[in-house]
């Protein structure tokens, strides 16, 4: 009857949703190796940057707070922190957030 079909189908569904998040982390494996490979290049993060004739050296942009620290947090309850970052340089300037590790990614909002 219905019932073995709901099973199959159950069993189809599981397979494909294991099978779904495999692919996925296989992807975010393959991302975090690739984005750990280009952030390593010292080049692509301080590059002299030179405006108006005059060279620019350290952190192209500040944050604020400098630090984000959660003490005396409840399991299960959300938290808010809002920060800036200013942009310090000459120029112009763009900045990419960046995966967090696997372990911890679920545990945040950004």
């Amino acid at each position: 009857g219905g019932g073995e079909e709901e099973e199959e189908e159950d069993f189809v569904t599981a397979k494909r949703r294991k099978e779904k998040m495999t692919m996925n982390l296989r992807e975010a494996c393959r991302l975090k190796e690739k984005s750990t490979t280009n952030l390593a290049e010292p080049g692509r993060l301080y590059a002299t940057q030179v405006a108006c004739g005059r060279e620019f050296k350290g952190d192209a942009f500040i944050p604020t707070p400098g630090t984000i620290v959660f003490r005396d947090f409840e399991v299960g309850k959300k938290y808010k922190q809002r920060f800036s970052l200013t942009n310090v340089s000459y120029a112009s300037n763009t900045f990419k957030v960046m995966d967090m590790d696997l372990e911890v990614r679920g545990l945040f909002d950004v």
